[in-house]
């Protein structure tokens, strides 16, 4: 009996409309490179470091808008921006250079929708070596690298795709961007509170329930 009367409930939660919420964020404040070796590096605490006077690795934030239905597809896949490598000579043949040992990267999420919220990802480690035309560098972060934002009505968790992201060369292009590579990361959105209307039919869907066995009884 207990197994029967939580049909009509199933029933109403299967029923209930499903809606997309908007999440809305930026990376541009906050998201910087931190040195705490700075050996041939300058620039530290900014979104740009130079190495050895040779080369110079850019973070260029991103702006964007995603949506999510926290009920049925709470989770959705997008980008928090973008690493580029450049010589400074403008050239693509510059020669190689080390990441000093201690260079992390921090990306600093701003939300404003659904609720105006900011923290930070786990830093990511960068390791490596780099020339013009060549790389084995990349950026690691520790696996399930991530930040949870606690809103009034929803939480959002903004985490890293990969914990290790390769950094292509100043001479790698793809569709005329050279050198550059996209972090990618997903964003999952949980419910705070019961959805209302789910709670509202769910109630009714009981009320009645209890209606008809009333009924049946007399």
């Amino acid at each position: 009996m207990k197994l029967l009367s939580l049909i009509p409930c199933l029933a109403l939660l299967g029923a209930a409309t499903v809606h997309a919420n908007t999440i809305q964020y930026d990376t541009t404040a906050g998201s910087v490179f931190n040195c705490i070796n700075s050996g041939s590096l300058t620039g530290c605490g900014t979104s740009q470091i130079q190495i050895g006077g040779v080369m110079a690795l850019t973070y260029l934030p991103t702006l964007s808008s995603v949506s999510v239905d926290p009920v049925t597809f709470p989770t959705t896949f997008t980008s928090f921006g973008n690493l580029q490598f450049t010589c400074l000579d403008g050239t693509k043949t510059c020669g190689a250079q080390t990441l000093s040992a201690g260079v992390t990267l921090t990306i600093n999420i701003n939300q404003s929708l659904p609720d105006f919220l900011t923290g930070s990802i786990g830093a990511g480690v960068l390791v490596g070596t780099i020339s013009g035309g060549s790389s084995n560098a990349s950026v690691q972060w520790t696996p399930g690298a991530s930040v949870e934002l606690f809103g009034t009505a929803y939480n959002v968790i903004y985490g890293i795709q990969s914990p290790t992201l390769s950094l292509p060369p100043p001479a790698s292009c793809f569709s005329g961007n050279c050198g550059m590579t996209s972090i990618q990361g997903q964003i999952t959105e949980l419910s705070t509170v019961p959805e209302p209307a789910v709670s509202l039919l769910c109630a009714g869907g009981l009320l009645a329930m209890g209606g008809f066995r009333r009924r049946k009884k007399s």
